[in-house]
């Protein structure tokens, strides 16, 4: 044809030819050594320009690239050792690639169309990596090529090609071109085609030479890893459950998974720690190498400890996950480390790095929390208070008994306790000093129409006091909370006693409280974390004694049972599922019996209820005469034999 006579292997690409107006001309391809190697991106580019040259309609070409770097500069490239490289397509998942490399040289299987490359597999330690689909480059059309379009458009008979619009290279081609107009207008279309494509020089750009260290630990099973990728892809709600079955078994994760991982434990603070740990150092490498995971570099198990200068000079949130690490490893030097700088600490930071002492709180920590109530800040104050609350034995303590000893006396006859309140009018500052304050507004108690800021006092009161004081003085929980009290003091004080249930983690205290109706319905999520606190075995033995009828009831509490449920929870719910599923076949439509209206508990059976409950609920699905119902155990049913297979894949 007269383009294969004129142009042949695209003589456009050559380096005697011109690159466009405006273009950078080709790169030079010359070893730096004297071993023979293929340079990757002159082949690539070369290849394309021959296929170019044969077929001037070639959207893209396949190519095979060896040794090549992911590189992040103003875009994504993947470069050689000599920074030669070529732009990839816009990524929606961009990690992918970073992630499989760690930063070592990978072969890559993509398609090149001339201005992008479109990433397709990778190959690295043996295996291929699916790099999944990602977006098309659609070039876009030069001037010159425009104005061949209106020709073609407009008619030859109407209209020719203005040469001196053309690049001088497809001109003088052009020129040499013989027979029908129509036909050397598609064949200089080609030939322009051609030039504006197969002739863009390569970019050159920065290689990155850091790499991601070895992980010794072993490897995720191939079963495991697949289910998990899938699972990270769905968000899945099994998760969690699955992260607590491998966490203890010290895995780390596909190189493939990294990005994946960290992209969950971006968007999910639950199994942020899990994750990372799975992880691992090819996912602290990783996250490192991008701006937008950069805060979660702080949460990698495996990174090396960060140095002094994070906490003289390190963001916020850096210092704090600094000390909060350092309060792990040690936590004397980390309350030291605090005490020396307390005095130049500011802002909401001091009450956040005052929070870190709550974990592995002790008595030697008193000292700087007393400094601390003489803040200026106000939630640094009341943080300092909270975590006293927590030192039975603290003088912050004594300081409370002893207020408790001149607000609540005893009263009424020897058959029946009575709690008699007074608060005081006015707070000496020594009682404001150690927190108690006008929360009216807060705890919204109210007498005789207006705001009740002696109740609030109370509770503040109460919830600071160590629960043996109770004991000592008045007698058992059961005794003390059945005493009577003044109607105007009897929610404050319960909710004190609750306070400091929760804060002092007692079981013995809890479980009174809860069997006396504490909290109230209304504030069920309270209810729930004091419920959580009862001992395990009056946990279930409550939620059995609860029939069909207080379904929501048992909804709202077993998120507070260990997981998963006890078999003799399991198979009450299971049987009271069931009963619902016939009411709705005995009453089709009825409010209340459908699927619909039990969503969530359905939801949590499929997260909680035994794997090997399978059975039990697979045999009573064809029992179940409402399709819905049948549907919904159905479903119950693979979700848990889903769970089963997840759980074995890990060993």
């Amino acid at each position: 044809s007269a383009l294969a006579a004129h142009a042949p292997k695209a003589q456009v690409a050559r380096a005697e030819t011109r690159a466009p107006k405006g273009r950078k001309p080709a790169r030079a391809s010359a070893p730096k050594t004297q071993q023979t190697r293929r340079n990757e991106v002159a082949s690539t580019k070369q290849s394309y320009a021959e296929a170019l040259g044969a077929d001037p309609w070639l959207d893209s070409w396949p190519v095979l690239l060896r040794d090549i770097l992911p590189v992040r500069a103003d875009g994504w490239y993947v470069a050689e050792s000599d920074g030669s490289a070529l732009p990839l397509v816009p990524l929606d998942e961009p990690w992918r690639l970073l992630s499989v490399s760690g930063g070592h040289p990978v072969t890559l299987c993509a398609e090149w169309n001339g201005e992008r490359l479109s990433p397709i597999s990778a190959f690295t330690a043996g295996e291929v990596n699916d790099l999944g689909s990602a977006g098309e480059a659609q070039p876009g059309a030069p001037a010159a090529l425009a104005d061949l379009a209106s020709v073609a458009l407009l008619g030859t008979a109407r209209t020719s090609a203005d040469e001196h619009r053309l690049p001088a290279p497809v001109a003088s081609a052009a020129a040499r071109l013989a027979g029908d107009a129509a036909v050397r207008l598609l064949e200089t279309t080609a030939l322009q085609q051609a030039f504006a494509t197969a002739g863009l020089a390569a970019a050159t750009v920065k290689p990155n030479l850091d790499t991601a260290a070895d992980d010794p630990r072993r490897l995720l099973p191939p079963a495991a890893a697949d289910r998990l990728a899938g699972m990270l892809r769905e968000r899945s709600d099994f998760l969690t459950e699955w992260f607590a079955a491998a966490d203890p078994l010290n895995y780390r994760a596909p190189d493939r998974l990294c990005g994946p991982l960290l992209e969950f434990a971006h968007h999910n603070r639950d199994l942020r720690e899990p994750a990372l740990r799975l992880a691992g150092s090819r996912g602290s490498w990783l996250a490192a190498q991008l701006p937008e995971w950069h805060a979660l570099v702080r949460h990698g198990v495996t990174a090396p400890d960060a140095p002094d200068e994070v906490w003289r000079l390190g963001s916020p949130p850096e210092r704090r996950q600094w000390l909060a690490r350092l309060r792990d490893r040690d936590p004397a030097a980390a309350r030291d480390e605090l005490a020396a700088g307390w005095a130049k600490e500011s802002g909401p930071l001091k009450a956040e790095l005052l929070a870190v002492l709550g974990d592995r709180l002790s008595p030697s920590d008193e000292g700087l929390l007393e400094t601390a109530l003489d803040d200026r800040r106000a939630d640094v104050r009341r943080n300092a208070a909270g975590l006293l609350a927590c030192l039975p034995d603290s003088a912050f303590a004594q300081r409370m008994i002893e207020r408790a000893e001149a607000w609540i006396h005893r009263g009424g006859e020897r058959e029946r306790l009575e709690l008699v309140v007074q608060v005081p009018e006015t707070l000496d500052e020594a009682t404001i000093r150690d927190g108690i304050t006008d929360r009216s507004v807060e705890f919204s108690y109210r007498w005789m129409g207006a705001p009740d800021t002696a109740a609030s006092r109370l509770r503040q009161l109460v919830a600071a006091i160590p629960l043996r004081y109770w004991s000592d003085r008045f007698g058992d929980p059961g005794t003390t909370t059945a005493a009577r009290i003044d109607d105007r003091f009897r929610q404050p004080l319960f909710d004190g006693w609750m306070d400091a249930a929760l804060t002092q983690q007692a079981p013995v205290w809890a479980r009174t409280l809860f069997q006396a109706g504490m909290p109230s319905d209304q504030a069920m999520l309270r209810r729930r974390e004091l419920f959580a606190l009862v001992p395990a075995a009056d946990r279930t033995r409550h939620l059995l004694r609860l029939d069909g009828s207080w379904l929501s009831e048992i909804e709202a509490l077993l998120p507070a049972i260990e997981r998963p449920w006890p078999r003799e929870l399991a198979q009450h719910l299971i049987l009271l599922l069931f009963e619902r599923a016939r009411a709705a076949a005995r009453r089709p439509g009825a409010q209340g019996t459908s699927p619909a209206a039990h969503r969530s508990l359905l939801l949590a059976a499929s997260l909680h209820l035994p794997p090997d409950t399978a059975r039990e609920i697979a045999a009573l699905a064809p029992r179940c005469q409402d399709p819905a119902w049948q549907q919904a155990f159905d479903r119950i049913t693979d979700d848990l034999r889903h769970r089963s297979i997840a759980l074995e894949e890990l060993h």
